[in-house]
């Protein structure tokens, strides 16, 4: 009904799931391929201009998650000679108000109810961290440049920038105790192994969007006081 009650000029598809609440091989598949590809027959009917897809830097072979997403890209990519494509490959995306699943939430959930002890890896992979309002800029970015691109496009999503996990979640707790006061969480680095097939280096190029005029704005120390700040109120 969206697409027969108005002209619609771009989807942005930002929907999926994780299947880190146990849902089945078939309600992943269902949500971030199945639920996809209806989007994308729904463009090709009623003649959308852009379909701007959300996907990841994961490996499709790391989980189920990855699979089906790479799975739509490769649809996508087919299809892009009857809509124009823009995929945007996420690197780790945090800011207020995120699931409950993800990362950062549930690190702060642990600081905020006071836990003994969070059992965390080594922490020695490298990961890109940006903030939410970076993200949204990449988008509405790449939504702006429309007519200079190709049929088919990839951008990778991050800041650039790649820091270990471990430093980010001891500024993450730091920022924590600024609004807070000290916490008596520990953080133990070491106490879970890290999950098979992990990507301990983690390295976006993201000169394909600076080069469309984007540039992230939010340091990490900015990002994680909004957070906390969001929190507080």
């Amino acid at each position: 009904q969206a697409f027969t009650d108005q002209r619609i000029d771009a989807v942005i598809h930002t929907a999926c799931c994780y299947g880190r609440n146990g849902e089945s091989i078939c309600e992943i598949v269902e949500s971030n391929l199945i639920f996809g590809l209806k989007l994308l027959d729904a463009c090709i009917k009623y003649s959308v201009d852009t379909f701007c897809n959300t996907d990841t830097l994961l490996n499709r072979s790391l989980n189920d998650y990855a699979l089906s997403k790479k799975q739509l890209t490769e649809w996508l990519k087919q299809k892009s000679d009857q809509v124009q494509v823009i995929n945007l490959k996420l690197e780790h995306m945090y800011g207020p108000k995120d699931d409950a699943t993800k990362f950062v939430s549930w690190l702060l959930s642990q600081l905020r109810q006071g836990a003994a002890e969070i059992k965390l890896t080594s922490g020695e992979q490298l990961r890109d961290f940006i903030y939410i309002d970076d993200v949204v800029s990449a988008y509405m970015t790449v939504l702006a440049k429309v007519d200079e691109l190709d049929r088919y496009n990839e951008f990778e999503v991050g800041k650039g920038t790649s820091i270990p996990v471990k430093s980010f979640i001891q500024t993450l707790k730091k920022s924590y105790e600024d609004k807070f006061g000290v916490s008596v969480t520990f953080l133990h680095f070491g106490a879970v192994s890290y999950r098979e097939g992990e990507v301990m280096d983690f390295r976006v190029d993201n000169a394909g969007l600076m080069n469309l005029g984007w540039n992230p704005v939010y340091s990490l120390e900015k990002g994680l006081k909004l957070i906390i700040e969001d929190i507080k109120q």
